[in-house]
């Protein structure tokens, strides 16, 4: 509930208070007014994603509205679970009802590079601004102007993983296993390329396929790892995967260290911890970072939540305020929150998100930005920057 004393105005007179509102294939989240005269009129914006996504993208609206909405009127968030197995095919059908919803103004989402791209081709066919926060494919620049993001193409992440190994004394042999999709097959590639110039050997590449067809091969995968006899293994899929995989890999390779790129996320939450320690992750978002802002919403986020506040909800937190900024400054239509993003302001000076300065480029992509963490005592270190 909105303390007393600290209710936006928007009426003159009554206060919101906060509700929750099944609607079938989506949630409203928002803040919305009491009967007793005529409210403000609020502004929709839909979030489509994981529920890290939709829980951060929630606490940025509440946030807005408490502070006094968008010029007086409050954001309403319509939120769309998007289900770890979810399909292009799902995430396009998604997209055609939000199309279809003339009041919804933007789209966060949708999580992930694979159903993120897929739902871009009806975004831009129908002219809906797409704000994708963790979006990474190279294909994803070629989009449309309907489609921005706030994190940079797999080339520059690729980059930054061979930019730390090439340091490395001696040279480690890397062995590379990645999800066979949109997300995998671009980060194989690019990582490909850019190992090799920089001296690092690739013992081992492979896809897999996540979900159930994993677990049937999980062996089969370990036994293909530890014959090439690796000294690091960048793992480019989620963290699921991994857990299955990462007790039986260090039976087989005790000196392994794996090194997750973004899509693993805070691997340290499961079961099998101790066999983590020394492992990396690749985050878009520094999460221990000390700013007094990103803590103040991390601490909210936590205790609200009782999860972790990982790089997909502080990015989803700063695409609500992206969209909240292009409103605040006049933008309440479909085309014109896109000139807004798409203009100068947003390649210059940008959005101050928690995240970090947020801008765009010609192709709405976000300059390239990441830490390396490593696992400690059941703790992130932070390794680079």
């Amino acid at each position: 509930a909105v303390k007393r004393g600290t209710e936006p105005a928007f009426s003159h007179c009554m206060s919101p208070t906060r509700s929750s509102l099944a609607l079938g294939w989506a949630v409203t989240v928002a803040l919305l007014i009491s009967s007793g005269c005529r409210p403000a009129t609020p502004l929709r914006i839909a979030v489509v994603g994981a529920e890290g996504a939709i829980d951060g993208a929630s606490l940025a609206a509440a946030d807005i509205n408490a502070a006094g909405g968008i010029n007086g009127r409050p954001i309403e968030l319509v939120a769309v679970p998007e289900l770890s197995g979810s399909s292009a095919r799902d995430a396009i059908a998604t997209a055609e009802r939000l199309a279809d919803d003339r009041g919804i103004l933007a789209v966060v989402g949708h999580s992930g590079s694979s159903r993120s791209l897929a739902a871009s081709q009806v975004y831009n066919a129908r002219r809906v601004p797409q704000v994708a926060p963790n979006t990474s494919t190279p294909l994803y620049t070629r989009a449309g102007a309907y489609s921005f993001r706030l994190v940079a193409g797999d080339a520059h992440q690729a980059e930054f993983i061979a930019g730390h190994l090439g340091t490395l004394e001696p040279r480690p042999r890397v062995a590379l296993v990645y999800s066979n999709d949109d997300y995998g097959r671009a980060l194989h590639g690019a990582l490909r390329r850019t190992l090799k110039t920089r001296g690092v050997t690739l013992t081992y590449e492979s896809p897999f396929v996540e979900l159930e067809s994993f677990a049937g091969r999980v062996n089969d995968v370990v036994a293909a790892i530890a014959a090439s006899a690796p000294d690091v293994l960048i793992w480019a899929g989620r963290p699921q995967e991994l857990a299955l995989a990462r007790a039986s890999l260090a039976s087989a390779l005790p000196r392994l260290t794996v090194l997750g790129t973004d899509a693993v996320g805070r691997f340290h939450t499961s079961s099998n911890a101790a066999q983590r320690q020394g492992d990396m992750m690749v985050s878009y978002v520094d999460t221990e970072s000390p700013d007094a802002a990103f803590k103040s919403v991390r601490t909210r986020f936590e205790a609200l939540h009782g999860a972790q506040f990982v790089d997909l909800a502080a990015l989803s937190y700063d695409a609500v305020g992206v969209l909240a900024a292009a409103l605040r400054a006049g933008a309440t239509s479909r085309e014109s929150i896109v000139r807004h993003l798409a203009g100068d302001a947003m390649r210059a000076d940008g959005y101050a998100g928690i995240t970090g300065r947020i801008t765009f480029d010609v192709n709405g992509d976000a300059p390239p930005r990441y830490t390396l963490f490593t696992l400690r005592n059941d703790s992130l270190i932070r390794v680079v920057p």
